[in-house]
């Protein structure tokens, strides 16, 4: 392999592409001379803020049951799909919370499941092909039939989690669930709550593990 790695990040819940690029400095800092990265915005708008006059981005919606989870869904993978054939290939992953959920479902869509569900959404990312995720804050998807799709996969991927002791949003057990889903994975738990850190022991462990992916094994 030649060259740096390339890799996407996908933001958390009500974040958008450069909110998650500013949050991330540090991390990217530590592997600047192995990796490019480049980020997506979601294309759900959602309101944040005190007075609901600040807007972010969410990868899918819940307002109206599972039909508008499952068209939101489809919408960005729509728009992933797109930037793999517009700006790919990419090698990884990287994303943190809501991203992370979503970074997991691509990687369960990587292996060979042939459920009508899989085939279906596989459909959706012609373009769309890794080899391994690095995700904070990662849960399994919590509604079915998408979160059997992924435990009962064997995603094909090499994998980082981080999570945090303290996080009160996603508990360190939901972030442990998702890690076990895959064989192929290296774990890390920070002392903090629900943020991508960027302490030493992490920068460590994740400039190792992306070391580990520019001559994998």
């Amino acid at each position: 392999m030649t060259g740096k790695l390339k890799i996407l990040g996908l933001h958390g819940h009500a974040q958008d592409a450069e909110v998650f690029r500013r949050k991330t400095g540090g991390l990217r800092g530590a592997v600047k001379s192995i990796a490019e990265f480049d980020f997506l915005s979601a294309p759900h708008k959602v309101e944040r803020g005190e007075d609901g006059d600040e807007v972010g981005y969410s990868w899918y919606r819940y307002d109206s049951g599972m039909e508008t989870l499952t068209i939101s869904l489809r919408q960005s993978l729509d728009e992933i799909n797109s930037i793999f054939k517009a700006k790919g290939p990419f090698d990884g992953i990287f994303a943190f919370s809501q991203g992370s959920s979503l970074a997991i479902l691509l990687a369960a869509l990587q292996s060979e499941q042939d459920t009508p569900l899989a085939k279906a959404l596989r459909d959706a990312i012609p373009e769309v092909s890794f080899r391994f995720i690095a995700i904070f804050a990662g849960f399994l998807p919590r509604d079915e039939p998408f979160r059997s799709l992924v435990t009962e996969s064997s995603p094909p991927v090499n994998s980082f989690h981080c999570y945090g002791e303290k996080d009160q949003i996603i508990t360190k057990e939901m972030s442990q669930d998702a890690a076990h889903v895959f064989k192929q994975r290296t774990v890390e738990m920070h002392g903090g709550g629900h943020f991508v850190p960027s302490s030493s022991g992490v920068r460590k462990a994740f400039k190792s593990f992306m070391q580990s992916q520019v001559h994998p094994s």
